[in-house]
């Protein structure tokens, strides 16, 4: 893959991270208007405690619920942020996203739902983590690929006004 195209396939699959981050901003809020409804391709953790505080804790102020869970999903947007300059982000993101998947199938194991129910939320868990470690995986060969290449602007050689004449013997 040469680099150009290297370049937008990282562009692309960085914007997954910032995918996440709104699709999964929406649920929190139609959770908190009280909008039975779940897009897919969102992490986990802030819709389950959104869904908790309004649901199932009701003493518990709602508004730091809410807030708690902006405030992850502020660190997968971070994330889309910084990984536009250090790719690395893209792996911490990935690691994150990791942990919420894995939360999600202790969630679904500890409380006895069954695996077909959360069949299309465990697959776009496991899309998106595909996703964000190739992201991860190509930012971290655009790294190592820079300190090898010194990128240079060419030289523009001057041409000294030195005339070359061609005597003919």
């Amino acid at each position: 893959m040469n680099e150009l195209s290297e370049n937008k396939v990282y562009q692309s699959l960085r914007t997954v991270v910032a995918a996440v981050a709104g699709i999964s901003l929406i649920n929190v809020f139609l959770i908190k208007m009280e909008i039975e409804r779940n897009l897919l391709f969102s992490a986990f953790l802030p819709v389950w405690g959104a869904n908790y505080g309004i649901y199932f804790a009701p003493e518990v102020n709602r508004n730091r619920i809410i807030a708690g869970g902006v405030l992850l999903i502020g660190v997968f947007y971070m994330c889309y942020l910084l990984a536009g300059k250090r790719p690395g982000w893209m792996m911490f993101a990935a690691l994150l996203y990791l942990i919420d998947t894995w939360i999600m199938i202790w969630f679904i194991e500890t409380r006895g739902y069954s695996y077909t129910s959360w069949g299309l939320d465990i697959v776009s868990h496991i899309i998106v983590l595909v996703l964000m470690v190739r992201a991860g995986v190509i930012g971290r060969n655009r790294i190592k690929k820079k300190p090898a290449e010194v990128i240079s602007e060419p030289v523009e050689e001057k041409p000294e006004n030195k005339v070359d004449y061609y005597v003919d013997d």
